[in-house]
């Protein structure tokens, strides 16, 4: 005859407790010991990754759970398989690592192995050993591998290792004698990105950096060499920095300034309009005529519209954004302010934008009127000064503005203070800043006024 149990009650007077909930802390590890002991007995897997000719049995799981490359990958197998191939961007012996590594959350990294681990977990989106590899190189940087490393991280865009290694090379310049040719043909180059503080430098700040660099390279060799010297100065595109930077940095380096091949070259720049493009001729070095790339940029659009609907007008659609190429800036705004009703509001701006890396070229964009305009205000911001953060007040349409740069200025309001306050910034962290204004026109009260605002800003990575 069968007992079944009977039920046990129990009290719920116990400190109120009804409930309990609990976590066995080694769980987690379990489950990665009776993966890693399947993997090893070649037990369960369902999955075999096919690389440079080998093959490896694995866990979909397993591989899903160590980067998001693999969760596209694992889709490829639409015939069912089991059977997917990397592409030959990856070692095998470099892809054992990584995949021992999503096993046992262990790695090791060795001067023979670090540079294609670090190629091969940064195709492979595995961050960990990607970052710990960076790490390691940063670690061992030295005279005689520095020029390999910046080579790498070039090639591979490896942004945190550059700025390491340009960091090592401009620290370590008056010691570095041998590979001599390298060293201009790295500062010749149009695709050289420095920074400084974390952040990456542009136009004049780059070029600058680069002539002290050369000259504090020169200054500290031994020996004169006429060719060395000449090369090296035609690599700094002196057309781009005012006589007075240039001056500046010779003054620093006054054995240098009365020799004839940097005096032969600082006459020619003299002889050149600030501003204006460079034409290439006789005397005038190839270098000077070619703009030097910016860094990896990102235009993103900033929280929200501004007065973008309501009694004036709906706006279901943003603003139609005028530019997408990152090298223009913002370097003057125009703000016309009106009456409507009883309020002051934005009647109309322009936005001048320049182009560093052509210079004379400007570009301009005008929204709503100057008509019925009670009061004009102009910005005109500094070569080096960008709006880091923006303060909108609006309401039906827009109130006012004000913007403050990375100069700490402060500028405005412009308009009157009805509306709501709200406020934009730039990307922090890295060299950001407002790239472009955007808004519609409509007409109330017998005139035009702006609405559906909207910012736009650029981050370099």
């Amino acid at each position: 005859m069968e007992v079944k149990d009977s039920h046990i009650s129990f009290s719920s007077d116990y400190k109120g407790l009804k409930s309990l909930h609990g976590r066995d802390s080694m769980r987690a590890n379990k489950l990665l010991d009776v993966a890693l002991q399947s993997w090893k007995l070649g037990q369960y897997t369902d999955i075999t990754i096919s690389v440079g000719g080998q093959t490896f049995k694995a866990h979909r799981i397993i591989l899903t759970s160590l980067s998001d490359f693999f969760h596209p990958l694992m889709q490829l197998d639409d015939k069912g398989t089991g059977v997917v191939k990397l592409g030959n961007n990856i070692e095998p012996a470099d892809f054992a690592v990584l995949l021992e590594f999503a096993y046992t959350g262990q790695v090791e990294i060795t001067t023979e192995n670090v540079q294609n681990l670090l190629v091969s977990a940064d195709y492979l989106q595995v961050d960990y050993v990607k970052h710990e590899c960076i790490k390691f190189m940063q670690r061992y940087l030295d005279l005689d591998n520095i020029f390999d490393v910046l080579t790498l991280a070039s090639n591979h865009s490896l942004v945190e290792l550059k700025a390491c290694a340009v960091e090592f090379f401009k620290r370590n310049l008056d010691k570095i004698s041998k590979c001599k040719q390298f060293v201009a043909e790295f500062f010749y180059s149009d695709d050289l990105v420095l920074y400084e503080n974390n952040l990456n430098l542009i136009s004049t700040e780059r070029e600058c950096l680069i002539l002290t660099a050369v000259l504090r390279y020169l200054s500290g060799q031994p020996k004169e060499n006429i060719t060395i010297i000449d090369r090296l100065i035609k690599s700094v595109r002196l057309a781009q920095l005012p006589m007075s930077q240039i001056n500046n940095c010779l003054d620093k380096c006054k054995s240098l300034r009365k020799h004839k091949v940097i005096k032969k070259y600082v006459k020619l720049r003299e002889g050149i309009k600030q501003g204006e493009p460079v034409k290439s001729g006789s005397d005038i070095p190839e270098a000077w005529t070619r703009p030097r790339k910016l860094a990896c940029s990102e235009i993103f659009v900033g929280n929200r519209r501004y007065a973008d609907g309501g009694e004036v007008a709906a706006c279901p659609e943003p603003p139609s954004f005028l530019y997408q190429d990152p090298n223009i800036r913002l370097r003057k705004i125009e703000i016309w302010t009106r009456r409507w009703s009883s309020s002051i509001v934005i009647a109309g701006l322009t936005l001048t934008y320049d182009n560093p890396l052509l210079p004379g070229t400007v570009h301009v964009s005008t929204f709503g009127s100057e008509e019925r305009a009670i009061k004009r205000y102009q910005i005109e911001l500094e070569p080096d000064e960008f709006i880091i953060k923006s303060v909108i007040r609006s309401g039906w349409l827009i109130d006012s503005l004000s913007f403050t740069t990375n100069k700490r200025k402060n500028l405005g309001p412009f308009g009157g203070n009805g509306g709501n306050e709200y406020s934009e910034s730039a990307a922090s962290g890295t060299l950001s800043y407002l790239y472009d204004i955007c808004c519609d026109t409509v007409i109330t009260e017998g005139s035009k006024a702006i609405y559906n605002l909207m910012f736009r800003w650029i981050k370099f990575m």
